[in-house]
């Protein structure tokens, strides 16, 4: 129940509507998107803009959603924010073509859906509501319907069996202490984004599990490997925002993520078959082309297999370095 979290949301006034998942977050769910996470802000995300309003904007124009003309009172969603930093976002009723008991829905972080009267999850979480967003187009399909009908198809990427090795040999190197107190920290750290309420990265990095964490990682560089490791195998936040603040410190990374979001907003642009990358997508893009400037070799002796890419559309590559192999389409 996520009642205790916000003193202004009584609890019979709290409906739950579904179960408590870390599949998709309160702004994928205000996109209709049940399929992945989604913070449009973040530094791996399609939609990202230095403006932070800009890039809420570019992904509720990928759903049909607009600021302009909206208001509170025609507002099916509504964006809140704390401290001048956005923070939620809540859904109008009937806003996903389905009739709900109250007005409003929620998906506070990895927690329940939950149903609640507008403005009860204001206070020291969320804050308040400061923007809204009214559809385009009465007639948009659901982000469900799109794929269904083959319109939009979600890329997934994994590393191919070369880089895996290679990974593997790297972590090979560490002390086995220091990869026993990175477990520890990790695993703290992995419990505070289980239970977390906030659906932005930095909201919830904002801890001393976090904090010690990254120190660590910090002060043995080796163990970005298992970063890269953790990343692969878990399809959530813990890893992504690791990865973010250890390799982006430069201006070379900096533009590779940037071609990485650049190809992505290209995909997404597609008109016969849009191609959705979430966020997890973009940084494994991101860590390939850094373990490709680590040992080039590694991609000159790959086999195009299936182990390379998983991806339900089309086949990728990245032009700019030419060395990642396409995968054959297949679901996740």
């Amino acid at each position: 129940m996520i009642v205790p979290s916000f003193p202004n949301l009584k609890e019979d006034d709290a409906i739950q509507s579904s179960y408590e998942t870390g599949q998709y977050n309160c702004i994928a769910w205000s996109g209709g998107i049940t399929s992945y996470w989604e913070w449009p802000h973040d530094l791996a995300s399609t939609f990202y803009s230095v403006d932070p309003l800009t890039s809420f904007d570019n992904f509720y124009a990928s759903r049909g959603l607009t600021r302009i003309g909206a208001t509170e009172e025609n507002s099916v969603v509504d964006l809140w924010a704390l401290n001048m930093r956005y923070s939620h976002a809540s859904i109008r009723r009937g806003a996903d073509g389905f009739v709900h008991g109250y007005d409003w829905e929620s998906k506070p972080g990895e927690g329940m859906r939950t149903f609640h009267p507008r403005y009860a999850l204001s206070g020291p979480l969320y804050g308040n509501v400061v923007e809204h967003y009214i559809k385009t187009n009465e007639n948009i399909p659901s982000f469900e319907e799109e794929l269904a009908n083959g319109t939009t198809k979600i890329e997934y990427i994994d590393y191919s069996f070369n880089e895996k090795a290679f990974i593997s040999q790297r972590i090979e190197l560490i002390d086995s202490d220091v990869l026993s107190h990175f477990t520890t920290l990790y695993d703290k750290w992995m419990v505070v984004t289980e239970n977390s309420p906030y659906s932005d990265p930095a909201q919830i990095a904002n801890c001393k599990e976090y904090k010690e964490l990254l120190s660590l990682c910090k002060s043995n560089k080796k163990l970005i490997y298992v970063v890269y490791d953790k990343l692969g195998k878990d399809n959530n936040v813990s890893a992504v925002k690791l990865i973010e603040d250890l390799t982006l410190g430069n201006k070379q990374n900096q533009d590779i993520m940037q071609r990485v979001r650049d190809e992505s907003v290209t995909k997404l642009n597609q008109k016969d078959c849009k191609i959705i990358r979430p966020i997890h997508s973009n940084v494994m893009l991101y860590v390939k082309e850094l373990l490709a400037l680590e040992n080039f070799e590694l991609y000159n002796k790959e086999e195009k297999s299936n182990d390379n890419l998983y991806n339900n559309c089309a086949d990728f590559s990245v032009s700019s370095l030419n060395h990642i192999t396409s995968g054959t389409a297949s679901e996740p």
